[in-house]
């Protein structure tokens, strides 16, 4: 064997070996290239204003929530709502926490299912003729109108649509209905289909 031929043998080896993990790296035919997102997850908190039933009146709540948004699918968190358009010593007030599930993750336009299981207290006004016997007081007049306190256990399923702005801002519109239950002499009075408004602040 000359030298000519062992030194170009030498470099051929030199160029294959240089070359295998470039080899070794390229995908199979037919296949695309990785992609790889980071997994967004973030805090977020929001004004909701509620427009519903209670006590067979249309009424506003206000109030807010806040969580955890963990993949963009999947909010944890709680909420709170107090009406603000009763009448005088009316009071309904609720909160429980929330569980928030989105579809699809990462469209600007995203449809949900949210569920608020918690409790609150009440205070309606009542006619004496009303309650129940044994729930009258015996001093006052038949026809006398008192006010009445319960607190309650509240399941509010909903489904929503929802909108992102931006990074940071993003807001939502839902479709409930509240269900109460050991309300007492409130019992029914509470129930009823509610809309909501929102605008969400944070990260995700």
């Amino acid at each position: 064997m000359t030298r000519a031929t062992r030194v170009t043998r030498l470099v051929g080896a030199a160029l294959l070996a240089l070359a295998a993990p470039a080899l070794a790296q390229q995908a199979p035919a037919g296949t695309g290239p990785m992609v790889v997102e980071r997994v967004k997850n973030g805090f977020t908190a929001a004004p909701v204003v509620r427009f519903g039933a209670v006590d067979d009146q249309t009424r506003v709540l206000a109030g807010g929530e806040a969580g955890w948004v963990f993949d963009q699918r999947l909010l944890i968190g709680g909420a709170g709502f107090g009406l603000v358009n009763g009448g005088r010593d009316e009071v309904v007030g609720y909160g429980g926490g929330v569980g928030w599930q989105f579809l699809p993750a990462s469209s600007p336009i995203r449809f949900g299912v949210k569920t608020l299981i918690g409790g609150g207290t009440a205070t309606l006004p009542a006619e004496i003729g009303t309650l129940p016997v044994g729930r009258r007081p015996g001093n006052i007049r038949p026809g006398t109108r008192i006010f009445v306190r319960d607190d309650y256990a509240v399941f509010e399923p909903e489904v929503t649509v929802h909108i992102r702005l931006s990074d940071l801002l993003h807001v939502s519109a839902g479709a409930a209905y509240r269900t109460t239950a050991s309300a007492g002499l409130l019992d029914g009075r509470l129930n009823g289909p509610a809309a909501s408004l929102a605008v969400h602040f944070g990260g995700w």
